[in-house]
C-alpha cells in the first residue's frame, strides 16, 4: 500500500501529498493516481502522464499598451494543465482534471481554461472525483 507525506496545504484547502516521489496537489490526486496505477496493472491503461501543460494562447506584445518605459505591455500565455492524461489499451485518450468532491474546485478559472481546452484541441475533459459511499472514482465528462 502506498505511503502519503502531507506537506503544506493549496488554496483549496487541500493538502499536497508526496507518492512515489511524485508531488499531488491533494490526497484524491494522489488517491486517483494509484487507481490509474492499478488500472494499469490489469491492463486496461496503457499508460498516463501527469501534469502535462498545453498552450491555450501563446504570450503576445499588446500594440497599443505600453509599460513606463515606452516598450509594449506583453501579456503572458495562457495555460491549461489537466491532472491526467490517460492512454487506455483501446488507444482512446482522456484528459483528466481531479476535483475532491462532485462541485468542488469548479471554479471561474478553471471553467473557462477547460472550454478554451476543448475548443482548441477538440477534446472533452473529465472530472474524476472519489465518491466515498461506493469507495470508487466517478468520472463525468465536463
Amino acid at each position: 500500500m502506498p505511503t502519503y507525506n502531507k506537506v503544506k496545504g493549496s488554496k483549496y484547502k487541500s493538502k499536497k501529498m508526496e507518492l512515489d516521489g511524485h508531488m499531488f496537489d491533494s490526497k484524491t490526486e494522489a488517491r486517483y493516481y494509484s487507481h490509474l496505477l492499478v488500472l494499469q496493472a490489469r491492463g486496461e491503461v496503457k499508460s498516463f502522464e501527469m501534469q502535462r501543460t498545453f498552450e491555450l494562447q501563446p504570450k503576445f506584445d499588446h500594440p497599443t499598451e505600453k509599460r513606463k518605459n515606452g516598450k509594449p505591455r506583453v501579456f503572458s500565455a495562457i495555460k491549461y494543465t489537466p491532472d491526467f492524461v490517460v492512454e487506455y489499451e483501446d488507444k482512446s485518450i482522456r484528459y483528466v482534471d481531479v476535483k475532491g468532491s462532485k462541485n468542488s474546485d469548479m471554479n471561474r478559472d478553471f471553467k473557462l481554461r477547460a472550454k478554451l481546452f476543448m475548443f482548441k484541441y477538440n477534446v472533452t475533459i473529465h472530472v474524476a472525483y472519489f465518491d466515498s459511499k461506493t469507495k470508487s472514482f466517478i468520472e463525468e465528462a465536463l
